[in-house]
Parts: C-alpha cells; sequence; structure tokens
C-alpha cells in the first residue's frame, strides 16, 4: 500500500478523492495502531503548530497547545467523522478549541506578544494574510488582528493565511458557510476602519485600500 504524503500546498484546500482515500487508509490503520498516528503528526503538525503560533502570538505557548491537540486528537480518533475534508480540519478544530479553554482557565484576553510573531518565518505560499504580513511588517497587522474577537480571529487566520476556502473554514469551525462570509465581510470593514485610524500616526503605513485590494470577496467563493 502506497503511503506517500502530499505536500504542505496541496493538503491546504479540499482534498481530492485520492488523498482522503489515502488518509482513510492511514486512519484505518492509526485506530488498530496508535502509532500508525505518527502519518498525520508528520503531516499537518507544522500548519497547527503556526495557527496556534498566529492565534495566540506565543511561540511556547504554541508548542504546548500543539502538543496538546494531536493527544486529543489521537486518544478521540475514533468520534472523527469524515465531512469531504482531511482530517486536518478537524485538527484545526481541536486546536482552536484548546486555544479558548487556555485563555479561559487563565482569564486572559488573546494578545500579541512581540517576541511570539516578529520573529515568525511566514510561508509565502499560503494565504492572501500572508502576503500582507510580509510586505507591512508583523506587529501592526497582528495587533488589528487580535482586536477582532476570538471566532472573528479564527475564519480570518484559516481562510486567509491557511488559504482555507470558507466551506472548510465553516466545517472546521462547525459554523454555516454564511457566518463565515458574513464575519469575513464585517470583519474586513472592521479591520480597514483599524488601518485607517491607529493609535500612533506612525503606525499608519499605506492607504488601507491598498492592503484590501488583493483580498478576496468571500462572497464571490
Amino acid at each position: 500500500m502506497d503511503h506517500s504524503t502530499t505536500t504542505t500546498d496541496d493538503c491546504r484546500r479540499p482534498a481530492p478523492k485520492n488523498e482522503l482515500l489515502l488518509e482513510k487508509e492511514w486512519l484505518d490503520s492509526a485506530l488498530q495502531n496508535p502509532e500508525e498516528f505518527q502519518f498525520f503528526y508528520d503531516k499537518y503538525s507544522d500548519r497547527i503548530g503556526r495557527f496556534i503560533r498566529v492565534r495566540t502570538g506565543d511561540a511556547e505557548l504554541s508548542r504546548d497547545l500543539t502538543a496538546l491537540t494531536f493527544t486529543k486528537a489521537l486518544s478521540h480518533l475514533h468520534e472523527f467523522q469524515w465531512q469531504g475534508f482531511t482530517l486536518g480540519s478537524w485538527l484545526f478544530r481541536i486546536a482552536t478549541n484548546e486555544i479558548r479553554k487556555y485563555y479561559a482557565s487563565e482569564s486572559r484576553l488573546s494578545t500579541v506578544a512581540g517576541d511570539g510573531t516578529q520573529n515568525m518565518a511566514a510561508d509565502p505560499k499560503n494565504g492572501q494574510l500572508d502576503k500582507l504580513i510580509l510586505t507591512e511588517g508583523h506587529n501592526f497587522i497582528f495587533q488589528c488582528l487580535h482586536n477582532l474577537p476570538e471566532q472573528d480571529q479564527d475564519i480570518f487566520i484559516l481562510h486567509y493565511w491557511e488559504g482555507q476556502k470558507t466551506r472548510e473554514v465553516a466545517a472546521t469551525l462547525d459554523i454555516s458557510e454564511n457566518t463565515v462570509k458574513t464575519r469575513l465581510t464585517r470583519g474586513r470593514e472592521r479591520l480597514r476602519s483599524m488601518m485607517e485610524c491607529p493609535d500612533s500616526p506612525a503606525q499608519a503605513g499605506p492607504d488601507p485600500d491598498l492592503r484590501f485590494a488583493q483580498w478576496a470577496n468571500p462572497e464571490t467563493e
């Protein structure tokens, strides 16, 4: 049986049938032998870790929550149900839940730690948010992003950073696709307002319309 993996870039979009079939084979193997779950860790750990790091701005916390995400996934592997997407969507859902549990237990708000994001190497193969951050610097964009409600942060990072289509974001977060599209549209307007009127004039940068010119309209997807 051929267990060759796909590239990180390939697994960002809704999965082709052959990829789903491959993952189903590995899932069956992992249910019989937990060591086979290594396939999913190798395939998704970098993406999950990056998502948590973008979401929290904390490199050490992202490592801890990534490990916890995969531990939870392995222990609940029998509960996973296919919805036309790879197991990665389920892993992102577990990660978002663990992030929220962490901040709830610590009675904290999600904030951006300078050391957590400034030195993070963004992958230029990712979505449009990534390109925006690369061209305009980390801090200002992250601060604006983290001023959005928590669920909106998840939606924006999954859609613009991870490149998930709105249908997959909806499946990942267990919400309707219309909710995803509405929150993306409203979130874009909130981000535009924050970028037009930053707290410090020194942070202003280019015309906000130029920032959003390259961002896809979710209503067209």
